[in-house]
């Protein structure tokens, strides 16, 4: 027997247009909380889906949110603080019945088939970008409006839906940790890419240092965990050792701890450290490595949020900082 919403909205003592509010998540839709319960549990149980054709001409949507990221398959499947941020957005979709469309782009000067499908072919109502869009897909997305949210990123030339952790607090609140802990020679290692977490997070580490009358002396590395282990340590053997790093990433502070570990300098005795991301690595080195929280699930659902907001009304684009936190633990 074919499964029908009239078959469900029999069995719920519902009608039919219930059962599509309740399945289609209306928001203007005026229905009890045991009424939706109701409709959804018999839903599940006769493994009923609405028709998403019909529903998409009827409501003129498509309900779907596409997904894009500039980056290799590896690197983003394997990275902790991307799944942590994909795993908000997941849930944040599926919770608003819609559905995901995801493509990775080879290269930043890359727009291959399935993002020109997703703008061009009008296939998704909205568009989630992680990091970064170049030059030619923002003209492509402005000339035919399409709605998007950045997430980690923003830029100032154009008006755009951003999510970002306050980079500058957080960075504050860390050296201002480091100095009541009497560290005063503090260096901050930084990213060297084009990126708002390497300008924003060195600005608070700046502030911290001279509202405090020292010295900001800071440090550009490629962001990762080698070469930060290397420089440290080309640091360490020329003698120019600080009483505390502060290191804009996660990545930089695990080769920073390594290349202190090496070179037999204790940390936190001699040597206090504090990263940025609190990435689950951080919590695996020894000794555990103090950074700063990011709430990266909460990036993720608060980006759809945003994005639905966009599309089911017309408002003005807005940036969204997220407050962060320090995890203490035991380099600092």
């Amino acid at each position: 027997m074919k499964i029908t919403r009239k078959f469900i909205a029999k069995k719920a003592n519902v009608s039919p247009t219930t059962v599509s509010d309740v399945l289609n998540r209306n928001p203007n839709a005026r229905i009890g909380q045991k009424t939706k319960e109701l409709v959804i549990q018999l839903a599940k149980k006769y493994n009923y889906y609405p028709n998403t054709v019909a529903r998409s001409l009827v409501m003129k949507k498509t309900f779907n949110i596409g997904f894009i990221y500039t980056v290799p398959i590896t690197f983003f499947l394997n990275d902790p603080f991307n799944n942590s941020i994909f795993a908000g957005i997941e849930s944040e979709i599926e919770k608003n019945g819609y559905s995901f469309l995801f493509s990775l782009l080879k290269s930043d000067t890359d727009i291959n088939y399935s993002v020109r499908k997703m703008v061009l072919g009008h296939i998704v109502d909205g568009l989630i970008f992680y990091r970064r869009i170049e030059k030619n897909l923002k003209n492509m997305l402005s000339e035919n409006k399409t709605k998007f949210v950045l997430i980690d990123n923003y830029y100032p030339d154009m008006k755009t839906n951003s999510i970002l952790p306050d980079n500058e607090a957080g960075a504050y609140q860390a050296v201002q940790y480091l100095i009541r802990k009497r560290a005063l020679k503090i260096y901050c290692i930084n990213g060297n890419e084009d990126h708002p977490s390497y300008k924003e997070r060195p600005a608070g580490y700046k502030k911290a240092m001279e509202e405090n009358g020292l010295e900001p002396i800071i440090f550009s590395v490629p962001p990762d965990i080698e070469n930060t282990r290397v420089f440290i340590t080309g640091l360490i053997r020329k003698g120019d050792i600080p009483e505390a790093f502060f290191t804009t990433g996660d990545h930089m502070a695990i080769g920073t701890l390594r290349a202190l570990k090496e070179n037999r300098i204790k940390v936190p005795e001699q040597v206090k450290l504090i990263g940025f991301d609190n990435i689950y690595l951080t919590e695996i080195e020894s000794p555990r490595i103090t950074t700063v929280n990011i709430p990266k699930i909460e990036m993720g659902t608060r980006a759809v949020k945003l994005l639905l907001q966009n599309i089911n009304e017309e408002k003005e684009p807005e940036i969204v900082r997220l407050p962060t936190d320090l995890v203490i633990r035991e380099t600092a």
